[in-house]
């Protein structure tokens, strides 16, 4: 791998979204070899103070099953990474509602949302006192709620001894599926903890703990550079945006 990149090149990962050197990026490859095979070629990075933007040519191949050949992924890819104390990602704006079983908006939902930074850890994993990629916010009187957060992608758990026998044995993948987590309160409601999955995720059924259904699936549309945000904001380049409905049992059902 290390052949096909330049001596000053600096790869994004496709499992985590983080931007290496090329040493760096063909160690982490070479250590993930029984589950993801990644190629990058003709890289290009331009960088705008906090914001990165990557192009390259990139090759997955990905073992979904070790008795069957390796799947093929190929596409031209451009992504904007923001860079924030979790290291480069893609800017994810996030809205929807929160009603109850009739459909009547709920205000004050306590909205909390949380997901893994680039190395696939949570700040809970860290020392005591870090706090990151980790928010709460309140629906408004209609119910609505909106957030930037950062694009969910794959990340990897241990896979060494027992714990990775028992993957290759049941034909699952180390990577867990992209997905960003909510837990929602509101008086009178039952307390909902659940998570979303990007739709076409690389890892998607094959997703480590089995979290994957249907109803958690949403589309993370990706937005072409020069759209403009709905809050205003700068971006210089694309985005993604989500769409994730919420509805609350009442408590005691």
């Amino acid at each position: 791998m290390t052949a096909l990149m330049l001596e000053d090149s600096r790869a994004v990962h496709g499992p985590v979204g983080k931007i290496d050197d090329r040493e760096t990026f063909a160690h982490f490859t070479w250590t993930r070899r029984r589950h993801v095979f990644a190629k990058a070629e003709e890289l290009s990075i331009t960088v705008h103070g906090t914001t990165a933007i990557t192009t390259c040519l990139q090759e997955m191949h990905i073992v979904f099953d070790e008795n069957l050949p390796p799947f093929p992924v190929q596409e031209t890819v451009t992504r904007v990474w923001e860079e924030t104390a979790e290291g480069w990602r893609e800017p994810c704006w996030v809205e929807g509602t929160v009603t109850d079983t009739d459909g009547t908006p709920l205000a004050g939902a306590r909205i909390e949302v949380w997901e893994a930074d680039e190395d696939g850890l949570y700040d809970v994993q860290y020392e005591a006192g870090k706090r990151a990629g980790r928010a709460h916010l309140f629906s408004a009187a209609d119910g609505s709620y909106r957030v930037w957060g950062l694009t969910p992608t794959p990340y990897p758990i241990p896979d060494d001894g027992p714990v990775g026998k028992m993957l290759d044995a049941v034909g699952r993948s180390a990577l867990r599926a992209g997905h960003l987590h909510f837990m929602v309160s509101h008086e009178g409601a039952r307390t909902l903890v659940t998570h979303i999955f990007p739709e076409g995720d690389p890892i998607g059924r094959k997703d480590t703990v089995f979290g994957v259904k249907d109803s958690l699936i949403k589309r993370f549309e990706r937005q072409p550079s020069g759209t403009p945000p709905p809050d205003g904001r700068a971006i210089d380049g694309t985005w993604s945006r989500v769409r994730f409905d919420i509805v609350l049992a009442p408590a005691g059902v």
